[in-house]
């Protein structure tokens, strides 16, 4: 069975390619689902095109801004699992975490005028059972170990969180915390 969640993202995507997705840059830039979407597929595409297989780890050290989550995003529509790392950690934490995972990657926000390059990729969902990220928590009590997120624990918990009678186009959603935080929990029902 296909992911609900990220069929559904796709959808409200495509069903609303010119409203704003993304407000970052503190405010001064707005992208949009369809600007948002292209480049996730592009860096869906560029994955591919390193023969990276599905249900790879895949790094991702960026500042917070929307390359970050269309990073993400990729990974996830190229059925690979997301690895988000701040980027103000440490080089020997982000070695540590590359070779635990044994991720053959690690997407920055140097590479993006690259991946912009590439032609975006579509019809890849994965499957709900996939693993879709692994969050490295802080390490207090030792060296951090990854902690697994499927697309099943996305898909329950996400639609879970929407209001059911609010359209969608009034749904806003302000994230303060990281990207590479696990926030699912924290997130208040309006």
């Amino acid at each position: 069975m296909k992911s609900t969640f990220i069929q559904q993202l796709i959808i409200a995507a495509e069903n609303n390619a010119n409203k704003t997705a993304i407000v970052d840059h503190g405010g001064k830039r707005q992208t949009t689902y369809s600007e948002f979407l292209a480049l996730a597929r592009k860096v869906a595409a560029y994955i591919q095109s390193r023969g990276i297989a599905p249900q790879t780890f895949i790094g991702i050290k960026m500042p917070y801004c929307m390359e970050f989550m269309a990073a993400e995003v990729g990974a996830w529509l190229s059925r690979c699992v997301a690895v988000p790392m701040g980027d103000n950690y440490p080089s020997t934490r982000i070695d540590y975490i590359m070779r635990h995972c044994e991720s053959p990657i690690l997407i920055t926000i140097d590479m993006i005028d690259e991946i912009s390059g590439m032609a975006p990729i579509e019809g890849i969902v994965p499957e709900r059972d996939d693993n879709a990220l692994t969050l490295y928590p802080s390490g207090s009590t030792g060296n951090p170990k990854g902690a697994l997120i499927t697309y099943d624990a996305l898909d329950n918990n996400v639609p879970r969180r929407l209001v059911p009678d609010l359209p969608m186009q009034d749904v806003v959603y302000g994230i303060s915390a990281p990207l590479y935080f696990a926030l699912g929990n924290n997130i208040w029902d309006v």
